[in-house]
C-alpha cells in the first residue's frame, strides 16, 4: 500500500531526493508524510504534494520529525523550529528559540503529543515540555555529574509507555526514563 502511494514521487517531484528521507509519519486522515532535506512531502492515494519554504510559510526545508496535534494539525520539526500546519497545509504557528513560547534550540529532532502538552526534543538544547494553553515551557537538560538529568543534550526520540513512563533517547547519552509526575530521569546507558 505504501509503495503505490510513493511511486509518483520520482515522476511528479524530480527534485525530491528520496535517498535522504529523515522521517516518516501517517496522520489520521491517511496522509503519509515524508521528511527530507528539501521539505515535507504529503502523499495520499490521489495526491502528491511538496510543502516547503518556497510555497508555504515554514522556516526550513530540512525536516527532522512529525507529529499530529489533537485538532488534526500536522506538527513539523525542522532545523529552524517547530511548525503547526493547519488547514490546506498553511503554517498557522511557528515555535523556535525566538518566539513568544521559546524552546531551548530551534533544531527540533523529535516530538511527542501528550494530551494537551507537547514534548520537543532538540539537537543541542535538551528536552522541552510545552503547555500551549498556559503558554509555558519546562526544560530538561543534561547536567554534568547529575545522574538524574538527561544523558545528553541531543534528544533523538521520545515515546510514552503504557505504564506512563516517558522514554527519551539521546545522542551519545543513552536512554532516559522519566516516571509520571517526576522531574528526575533514570538513565539506561
Amino acid at each position: 500500500e505504501l509503495d503505490s502511494r510513493l511511486s509518483p514521487v520520482r515522476a511528479s517531484a524530480p527534485n525530491l531526493d528520496v535517498n535522504v528521507v529523515t522521517s516518516i509519519a501517517k496522520s489520521r486522515d491517511g496522509t503519509v508524510w515524508l521528511g527530507s532535506i528539501v521539505g515535507p512531502v504529503a502523499a495520499t492515494r490521489s495526491l502528491f504534494q511538496s510543502v516547503n519554504s518556497v510555497n508555504k510559510v515554514i522556516p526550513s526545508d530540512s525536516i527532522n520529525t512529525f507529529a499530529e496535534w489533537e485538532d488534526g494539525s500536522i506538527l513539523v520539526g525542522t532545523q529552524d523550529g517547530l511548525v503547526f500546519l493547519g488547514e490546506n497545509d498553511s503554517a498557522n504557528r511557528i515555535i523556535n528559540d525566538l518566539t513568544e513560547i521559546p524552546i531551548t534550540d530551534s533544531s527540533v529532532m523529535s516530538l511527542l503529543v501528550d494530551e494537551d502538552r507537547l514534548w520537543v526534543g532538540t539537537f543541542t538544547g535538551g528536552l522541552n515540555l510545552i503547555n500551549l494553553d498556559q503558554q509555558t515551557v519546562k526544560r530538561f537538560r543534561y547536567e554534568a555529574g547529575n545522574e538524574k538529568s538527561l544523558g545528553a543534550m541531543g534528544v533523538t526520540s521520545i515515546i510514552r509507555s503504557k505504564t506512563g513512563n516517558l522514554y527519551v533517547a539521546t545522542y551519545q547519552g543513552g536512554v532516559g526514563v522519566l516516571p509520571p509526575n517526576s522531574s528526575e530521569f533514570e538513565r539506561i546507558d
